[in-house]
């Protein structure tokens, strides 16, 4: 299972930096729990856990929205949390568990696979250290001419490798020997920069967010942003897609790997690896504040802070599918990233269910046919007694079933 990881630092210099800020309303960051069993919520001076249905669970104040960071443990039990001091969180209760005596101003926290180490960049990014998770007592440090430097770093799910962000160019890194494995530069170094980037679940394969300056006869630069795929054991740069015009927030793959979700200031991205853009969605005018796939792929949760302003994007966008459903206020808008029969089945089958919902004709193509299968397997899923299949799988599922019958509505 990926590490799920929010650096609230960053996002509140992003909105704080905005021109339009409501300086009285309530801003919210959202982290949903790897096993859709719920989600936490942050504003400046609280976190809560909210159930499935949104009713709150447990809350604790925070000392400092602004210093606050929270990440996720492997198993997901618990959770590291910086509130004036590094803490371990029950994830259920919001309680301490214990303390670490680490410095404060340590910053990107990694846990290993098996939660047993914590890797942080020091304060100041004098250096990189591992240090025991239970304890906080100093491991080791990583020494070379990187670790101590400002670059974004992710670390690969073996921990065999660390992904470096050096603007133009990708670092490969030995976290072992501290030494540089091997570097990959950006197509046009006169002209493109990394902005952004995301490992895949496997760690096989990164996903680059690529400014790409433009020849404009104004004073002023203008972008436009592509997205690339870097297969990280032969270092070979596949173009997804080109010349996005607008700036992209975040990057997230689906469980399989098998898809992409780029988020800009005007819609969400849904690129099939292998092939090309497959959907997109309009995107709320809003404050962004998280993303997440939830836990089968079906579905993907866009989390929004009252910040700006709360209307929704009029702007008509070529091609757009259908906005999806809204939760928690309106702020989370739920989409069905890809609305096939196929992809029912093959989440159907991922969560064992009955061959009923997995054996069954995906090859019909007229609207009519579709949404009728769509209806016949909405019948068989809310007919399961409780328990048959995970709640996260069911909610997928009949996700997937109302927007094949909303799309196959629109195309007759």
């Amino acid at each position: 299972m990926k590490r799920l990881r929010l650096t609230l630092f960053a996002l509140a210099l992003l909105l704080l930096g905005s021109q339009v800020m409501a300086q009285t309303e309530t801003r919210y960051w959202y982290i949903w729990l790897p096993d859709d069993s719920g989600t936490l919520v942050l504003t400046q001076n609280v976190i809560t856990l909210y159930d499935p249905a949104w009713q709150p669970v447990a809350t604790r104040p925070l000392i400092s929205y602004i210093d606050t960071l929270v990440n996720l443990t492997p198993d997901g039990s618990t959770m590291l949390v910086r509130n004036g001091i590094w803490e371990i969180w029950d994830i259920r209760t919001l309680q301490t568990v214990r303390v670490l005596p680490i410095d404060p101003g340590a910053v990107g926290p990694v846990w290993s696979m098996d939660g047993r180490t914590i890797t942080f960049r020091d304060a100041g990014l004098v250096g990189t250290a591992v240090y025991d998770s239970q304890t906080g007592a100093l491991i080791r440090r990583i020494t070379g001419l990187f670790w101590g430097s400002g670059f974004d770093m992710i670390w690969t799910p073996d921990r065999s490798l660390v992904i470096a962000n050096a603007l133009y160019y990708i670092l490969l890194l030995d976290p072992n020997s501290g030494l540089e494995v091997n570097r990959i530069a950006v197509p046009d170094r006169e002209r493109m920069s990394i902005s952004g980037f995301n490992l895949s679940n496997d760690g096989q394969q990164i996903a680059l967010r690529i400014g790409r300056k433009l020849d404009t006869q104004t004073q002023q630069s203008a972008f436009q942003y592509d997205l690339f795929l870097l297969d990280v054991e032969s270092g070979s740069l596949t173009s997804l897609v080109q010349s996005v015009p607008d700036y992209l927030l975040d990057l997230l793959w689906s469980k399989p790997d098998s898809e992409l979700a780029a988020i800009t200031n005007n819609e969400i991205l849904i690129v099939d690896i292998n092939s090309s853009l497959v959907n997109r969605f309009v995107l709320q005018s809003r404050a962004f504040a998280g993303a997440s796939y939830s836990q089968y792929g079906g579905q993907l949760r866009v989390g929004y802070s009252m910040l700006f302003d709360t209307g929704v994007n009029q702007d008509s966008i070529s091609n757009a599918a259908q906005s999806g459903s809204s939760e928690f206020n309106g702020l989370i808008q739920v989409v069905v990233p890809v609305a096939t029969l196929d992809r029912f089945a093959e989440i159907a089958a991922s969560c064992n269910a009955p061959t009923t919902l997995t054996n069954f004709n995906t090859t019909v193509q007229t609207p009519n046919a579709i949404a009728t299968q769509a209806q016949a397997l909405t019948v068989q899923l809310t007919a399961l007694p409780s328990g048959a299949i995970p709640p996260g799988c069911k909610a997928d599922l009949l996700a997937i079933a109302a927007a094949l019958e909303v799309q196959a509505q629109g195309e007759e």
